[in-house]
């Protein structure tokens, strides 16, 4: 949000403080986070966020703040990719949501792997995690979504995230980006 708000030249303001792309203090990003959280009108709960939640919290903060952006929840797989590229292309990030998966016939939770750089295949398993696509990398014949996590860089290969997203009821729409398009002036 602090992003699309600097590119339209604008910043949050709450209690008289100025909200930029940078935080000073941890103190300040929580200032900044429960700012957020009491616009969008979102009670925080042990069960995290939903697409649904995430993409209608989106749309109203864009409205309240007078930013000419919308978003839509991904519902098709295949297209993930090609929303991802347009989107970066046009330099807007990218929410993608890596499902929680429950294999009920292994009664385990599955994960997907998120790939340390440099670190030769060494990796995080995650699940129920949102996180921001930054760009494309291609390497060794393989596709990844270069992505940033609580302010680290990892690498998900595309494969990897698509079989992972479709071994689940819905996981095509649970495993998804959050397509965001600037509005079109009206006259």
């Amino acid at each position: 949000m602090l992003y699309l708000l600097g590119k339209e030249g604008k910043m949050l303001r709450s209690k008289g403080v100025m909200y930029g792309k940078d935080f000073e203090s941890v103190d300040d990003y929580r200032d900044y986070f429960n700012t957020v959280m009491r616009l969008s009108k979102w009670i925080p709960s042990r069960l995290g966020v939903s697409n649904l939640f995430l993409t209608l919290a989106f749309n109203g903060m864009c409205m309240r703040l007078g930013i000419p952006y919308r978003g839509r929840w991904g519902l098709l797989r295949q297209n993930i990719y090609r929303n991802v590229q347009k989107m970066l292309e046009r330099d807007i990030p990218v929410i993608l949501c890596i499902p929680y998966i429950i294999n009920p016939l292994r009664k385990k939770t599955m994960k997907l792997k998120m790939y340390i750089p440099g670190k030769g295949g060494e990796f995080v398993p995650v699940n129920g995690h949102f996180v921001t696509i930054i760009g494309l990398e291609t390497h060794d014949n393989r596709s990844f979504y270069k992505v940033s996590s609580w302010g680290k860089v990892f690498e998900i290969d595309v494969d990897e995230f698509d079989y992972f997203a479709k071994s689940v009821a819905f996981g095509g729409i649970l495993g998804n980006v959050l397509i965001v398009r600037k509005k079109k002036k009206t006259a």
